[in-house]
């Protein structure tokens, strides 16, 4: 699970905010609501932009669909995670689905990888519509799992 803290400030504030790599780690699985701290397998900063950041990607509506979309694919994982429990779980889950799913999804978190690291930030109205990709591939997900747990009762 990622944690994303915005901030906004001066470039000392931000490396004394994130000196300490505990200091926003949740006491609980905010997900699954499990008593007990998060087990944090790597920290790092981003890099900063402060004025380079393009207008549009400071926009309070690029913003707000940022974090629609990131709703979305925290939904995904969550399917794929309940698919195969334990480690490398997303990595191993993702294998399991069906060819057309699998595309997709491998599509869907390789445009997601470029927007959390920066790389590309599509317009809000490009965010919205992806959002939803991400929801219709998760009812598929959650429909052939479905499938999937019928099929091993009936045999």
């Amino acid at each position: 699970m990622q944690i994303l803290h915005p901030f906004a400030g001066s470039i000392q504030s931000y490396g004394e905010e994130i000196s300490d790599p505990n200091r926003y780690r949740p006491d609980h699985c905010p997900q699954c609501e499990a008593k007990h701290p998060l087990t944090g397998h790597g920290f790092y900063c981003r890099t900063l932009v402060d004025a380079a950041t393009p207008p549009e990607e400071r926009n309070p509506a690029t913003q707000a669909a940022l974090g629609a979309f990131l709703t979305q694919w925290f939904n995904l994982e969550h399917v794929l995670q309940q698919q195969n429990p334990g480690p490398f779980r997303l990595h191993m889950a993702s294998k399991t689905l069906v060819p057309p799913l699998r595309d997709e999804y491998d599509r869907l978190r390789r445009i997601r990888n470029d927007i959390v690291h920066g790389f590309n930030i599509p317009p809000p109205e490009k965010l919205a519509a992806l959002g939803t990709e991400i929801a219709v591939l998760r009812d598929a997900l959650q429909q052939q799992i479905g499938r999937q747990k019928k099929s091993k009762k009936k045999a």
